[in-house]
């Protein structure tokens, strides 16, 4: 899971991990376009706030590498 696709390192990982059919979640803090440009780019999206530890907690179920 990332937290930001920025240009930069965070995009150039997530693109290898799909290249490879890895599957990759982004936590976003709200379902915007940006959330749907991630979905349309083949990544798993999950809404939470890093200061809501809740949402955090239930973003990270099932992941085995961050």
């Amino acid at each position: 899971m990332f937290s930001s696709p920025a240009p930069g390192v965070g995009r150039t990982v997530f693109e290898q991990l799909r290249a490879q059919d890895v599957p990759v979640r982004f936590m976003v803090r709200r379902e915007d376009e940006h959330a749907a440009e991630l979905r349309a780019l083949g990544a798993e999206v999950v809404i939470g706030d890093l200061t809501r530890p809740e949402t955090v907690a239930a973003a990270l179920q099932g992941v085995t590498r961050m």
